[in-house]
């Protein structure tokens, strides 16, 4: 019998949040509706009511991975939009802690095979590209003249290097700032941007 929670429209949700989670510890090719179902509690019917089958499922897993990640982006990218600096350090910030608080989702965006194995074409959004917000930052940065690095790209690479490798210790339980976690990660990605300074 299926919880009665689940009669009230949120099951979809539900599988794709779990699904989600069983989809990195699994990996792709044992990952199943009916693995995401006996995980919720449901019967191994239930899914098929929202998804037809377990490709549909990851198409959704990867839709909700896009989706939050760009979201998370977009609000430092938005509110620091006048301050080109300060929007460069917020949005590294949000990168690291979108790692930290949604570690399953980020390790199926960029730490798995999904995109070599499942055709993601049918969800891809243009309007959703967060490469092109740290590209826009970090033109908007050089236009300050108050860095010495001049390419676009190379700052662009330079600062999603920096936080991404931050973000697979962190997610990775290679280091562990504990209560200090956000004054940390505030502080490192400040010293990074930082060094881009021209010197005096």
């Amino acid at each position: 019998m299926e919880n009665n929670t689940y009669h009230h429209g949120d099951l979809r949700n539900e599988l794709i949040e779990i699904g989600a989670k069983l989809l990195i510890e699994q990996g792709l090719e044992n990952f199943s509706l009916r693995k995401v179902a006996k995980k919720i509690g449901v019967s191994h019917a239930a899914p098929y009511r929202h998804f037809k089958n377990r490709e549909d499922l990851i198409l959704e897993i990867a839709k909700k991975g896009i989706d939050e990640f760009y979201d998370a982006l977009a609000k430092p990218f938005h509110e620091f939009n006048d301050q080109p600096k300060l929007q460069l350090i917020e949005l590294g910030k949000a990168y690291i802690k979108f790692a930290v608080n949604k570690p399953y989702l980020m390790k199926i965006l960029f730490f798995s095979d999904l995109k070599k194995k499942v055709d993601l074409s049918n969800i891809a959004n243009i309007n959703k590209n967060s490469y092109s917000m740290l590209e826009e930052s970090a033109r908007n940065f050089i236009a300050t003249g108050e860095t010495h690095i001049k390419d676009v790209q190379t700052l662009s690479i330079l600062s999603w290097s920096s936080v991404h490798g931050l973000s697979a210790l962190l997610m990775e339980d290679v280091i562990d700032f504990g209560p200090a976690n956000d004054e940390m990660i505030d502080q490192l990605v400040r010293l990074h941007i930082n060094g881009y300074f021209k010197s005096t």
